[in-house]
């Protein structure tokens, strides 16, 4: 089966993002099968409809036939932490602002407990008529505290 990027729709789902048209048009769709004007949101999930090949039809949608959805992982860059959907470019980007910093990249990475936070790694910019590197002293103050890991072994440093 083909992997895809499944839409919800229904009754209790948002109309759009506040005060974002930008990124509503981007995720809410419209519906082909609802009424004039509804919306479908596209999730950012990758997923396919699974049965065992012994208990299906060739790729035929038969009811009889156990279908489950496959969770492949996300189409996007984004995690969830402490309960957010978070965009780990938009913490490079703020990261990448700073003055000392050259080159940042944050990736999710899974904690001890088996939750997820944002791991920065960050190159520091090189000072002036030296070999030493500056070390951004205000990381945390550029982000919010939700982008911030709460474990000292997740922020590295290049070079």
């Amino acid at each position: 089966m083909t992997w895809t990027n499944p839409p919800l729709a229904g009754a209790a789902l948002a109309r759009g993002y506040h005060g974002r048209p930008g990124l509503t048009a981007e995720r809410f769709v419209p519906n082909p099968w609802g009424a004039s004007g509804d919306r479908m949101y596209r999730t950012g999930d990758v997923v396919r409809w699974f049965a065992e090949p012994g208990e299906r039809a060739g790729n035929a949608a038969v009811g009889a036939v156990d279908w489950q959805l496959d969770f492949a992982g996300r189409s996007d860059f984004q995690v969830k932490i402490r309960g957010l959907r978070i965009e780990l470019g938009e913490i490079d980007a703020v990261l990448g602002r700073h003055e000392d910093v050259e080159f940042a990249i944050t990736l999710g990475r899974e904690t001890p407990a088996g939750t997820t936070a944002s791991c920065p790694t960050y190159s520091p910019r090189p000072v002036a008529g030296s070999t030493r590197r500056r070390s951004p002293s205000s990381r945390r103050a550029a982000c919010p505290d939700t982008w911030c890991p709460r474990l000292s072994w997740c922020w590295t440093r290049c070079r």
